[in-house]
Order: structure tokens, then sequence, then C-alpha cells
């Protein structure tokens, strides 16, 4: 009984796996995942790989921080490189913004065809432009 549920387990284990493409298999060599990747790839999603989106929807999270904009999810199925939001960045709490950034990863993650996480954005010319954030001195009040 005790083999029949290890076998059970590792055939579950090996049918996942072989499901799985090979850009999302850890075991494999970085090069052939990216590889993998760039030819699952269309070029609308290559082009958005390199652009940035800053969503303006004021309610694109829910009190859990989940992403749940309907406005912004035909722009991010197919990816992007960037993401910043209205929304993310005026929230008063830093776990609150943490979870939000949790949440679009998720989104992304989990939601998007390829599944390809992005970098998160905020003007920060001279410190992040949050209430209750550090505002170093800009260059030129340095130089005067």
């Amino acid at each position: 009984m005790k083999k029949m549920f290890i076998f059970l387990c590792l055939m579950l284990v090996s049918s996942v796996y072989a499901q799985q493409p090979n850009y999302k298999n850890p075991a494999l060599p970085i090069e052939q995942r990216l590889e993998d990747l760039i030819a699952r790839m269309t070029l609308e999603e290559k082009v958005a790989q390199l652009t940035s989106f800053f969503s303006r929807d004021t309610n694109a999270f829910d009190e859990n921080g989940n992403f749940i904009s309907v406005q912004d999810t035909a722009i991010l199925n197919r990816g992007t490189g960037t993401f910043g939001a209205r929304g993310l960045w005026r929230m008063q709490s830093p776990k609150k913004r943490a979870l939000c950034m949790n949440g679009i990863q998720k989104y992304m993650l989990e939601k998007t065809r390829h599944g390809i996480p992005v970098l998160m954005f905020n003007e920060a010319l001279h410190g992040l432009m949050v209430p209750g954030a550090t505002s170093f001195p800009q260059a030129i009040a340095l130089g005067s």
C-alpha cells in the first residue's frame, strides 16, 4: 500500500512537470528557458516587455491588495515590463502598498499567458514620492 502511494505521488509530480513549458522548468539552463519563452511570445508581447504601464484605475486593488481592475486587464494580459498605479502609491500604509505589489505580481504570474512578473516603479527623483517616505535634496539644491 505504501509503495503504491509513493508510486502514485511520483506519477503525479512527473505529469505536472511534463505539462509545464520549458521556460518554467527551473532545472533547465537559463539560455534554454529564455529561448523557449521568446519562441512562444508574439511580437506584441515582446514589445510589451519593453514598455511601462501606469494604471489610472483608482479602484485597481481591493482591501486585501488583490488586483481587481477590469479596465487594465486587456493591456496587462499581453504583458508589460514595468507597472505603476495611482491607487497603489496613494495608500497611506506601507503594509497596504506591499500587499498591492504582491497582488499585481500574483495577477501577472497567474492570470497572464506567460506569467512574467513586472518591475514596480514610482516617481523617485529625490526619494519615493509617497506619504511618510524620506525626500532627499535634488542636485540643483545641493549645487546652490
